[in-house]
């Protein structure tokens, strides 16, 4: 049995509170990823409630970035519950962001997988120009008293940028964890390895990252990022063999993206054509193609070069 608690709500966020079978004091604080919904619960809620902790889930409106909650009001909702208790601040991509960005105003410990604002002015994004932005920059954040535990791949472009330009320069004291072409998802990729649960209960119960070693060459983050690295160096034929390693293994959309991508850089539009008529199904096209501009627009030239 659980018992479920709105903490604090407007139409910008919700804060959920659940209690189940409790057998550890810690409490756990998890940050929903993007795009986000006003939800009750969402990334990490069931595998803290799983493994005995009560847990906070911090919801947001759809692409709105946390932009409508500020720290003072995060602050107020988790006073209640999180007075006197160590907490731990847990979150992937925009909630990794979320999770650092709000962490220090209960001194919570953060394990932040791969953080991301996507809307950081920095990256230049036009369609995030007429967001609200309330946020201050992370460097003026409340910290807490144990540094964070940040996880990132040093291959994945973006979050380089993201990482050099607004995370070491606020957190400069913090646990990085690199992971080679493990992803921007680098939490799936070590799920995928069968690490994950072991990791993240390693870090609620000890506050301690463990050495891991991650069989990342030959999975399909492995595949999908070296298979961009070559794209970036413009040697489409490798990049195309990584994509199609990585379909084999995952019918999905970063790799469909990266063959479409790879093909059409190569000229090779037969190759569009047949990879689009014969291989992906109609389901694949309407969730992966029809729905990416950029994909779409590759495509409709392969067919107009017959």
């Amino acid at each position: 049995m659980v018992d479920t608690t709105i903490l604090d709500e407007t139409a910008n966020y919700r804060i959920t509170r659940h209690l189940g079978d409790q057998q550890h004091d810690t409490l756990v604080v998890t940050f929903a990823g993007q795009p986000g919904q006003m939800a009750e619960k969402g990334f990490g809620t069931d595998f803290a409630l799983k493994n005995g902790y009560e847990t906070v889930y911090v919801a947001q409106r759809y692409e709105s970035h946390f932009q409508g909650l500020s720290l003072d009001a995060f602050q107020d909702a988790l006073r209640p519950v999180s007075k006197s208790r160590r907490v731990v601040c847990y979150g992937s991509s925009l909630g990794a962001y979320a999770a650092l960005y709000y962490g220090g105003t209960i001194n919570a410990e953060v394990l932040a997988g791969a953080p991301m604002l996507p809307s950081w002015t920095g990256f230049q994004r036009p369609k995030y120009h007429d967001l609200m932005r309330a946020h201050i920059p992370l460097a003026d954040v409340p910290k807490s008293d144990v540094p964070p535990i940040i996880l990132t791949d040093p291959k994945e472009p973006n979050d380089i940028l993201y990482m050099e330009g607004a995370i070491k320069p606020a957190f400069p004291h913090a646990r990085y964890v690199e992971l080679p072409y493990a992803g921007h998802t680098v939490l799936k990729t070590i799920e995928e390895a069968g690490m994950l649960s072991s990791v993240v209960k390693a870090v609620f119960e000890t506050g301690e990252f463990p050495e891991i070693k991650l069989p990342t060459k030959g999975s399909v983050a492995w595949h999908i990022n070296v298979g961009n690295e070559k794209m970036r160096e413009k040697d489409r034929d490798e990049a195309l063999r990584h994509g199609e390693e990585a379909f084999k293994i995952d019918q999905g959309a970063q790799p469909i993206s990266l063959i479409i991508r790879a093909a059409t850089a190569l000229g090779d539009f037969d190759y569009v054509r047949q990879f689009v008529n014969d291989v992906l199904t109609a389901e694949h096209r309407a969730k992966f193609v029809d729905k990416v501009p950029v994909l779409k627009r590759m495509v409709a030239r392969a067919f107009d070069e017959t």
